[in-house]
């Protein structure tokens, strides 16, 4: 008896610790998230800079 309340407590413990470590790692996945969006925002402006510039440079080129 005194066998099966400790494996019990056990599996509480690591239970809870298990619930603990999970909520921690949902707060990261959401914080990569945010920041992934944020790189991506800026990733996009970046290809639109490009795209202009060659534009800019290819109307240049029909100059000279």
């Amino acid at each position: 008896m005194m066998m099966e309340d400790w494996i019990e407590y056990l599996l509480l413990v690591l239970l809870i610790l298990s619930i603990i470590l999970n909520l921690v790692l949902l707060k990261k996945v959401r914080q990569l998230n945010k920041e992934l969006k944020e790189v991506g925002a800026r990733v996009s402006v970046t290809k639109e800079e490009l795209s202009q510039i060659r534009r800019r440079l290819e109307k240049m080129k029909g100059e000279i």
